[in-house]
């Protein structure tokens, strides 16, 4: 999915990437200027749709995974985010 609602309800508030078998591992999020709102390296935490603690807007912003596979192979991936709120 690229889109989620970062709105409080529980359902989905938290945009996340499910990996398995991974060595390295970096998801960066960035807005249409190419700011860089979010990084991080641990799998298990996800964007929650802000920047220094305050909401953003809706609209879109775009995302960079890049990870190392247990086999050696890097890979690269990236897209769109839509916030919807």
């Amino acid at each position: 999915p690229n889109v989620f609602s970062p709105n409080g309800d529980g359902v989905n508030d938290v945009f996340n990437i499910s990996i398995v078998g991974q060595d390295d591992f970096e998801l960066m999020i960035f807005d249409r200027w190419g700011n860089q709102l979010f990084n991080t390296t641990n799998p298990n935490e996800g964007w929650d749709g802000t920047y220094n603690g305050n909401d953003l807007p809706a609209g879109t912003y775009y995302y960079i995974i890049q990870l190392t596979e247990s086999t050696g192979s890097l890979i690269n991936q990236s897209g769109p985010i839509t916030i919807i709120r």
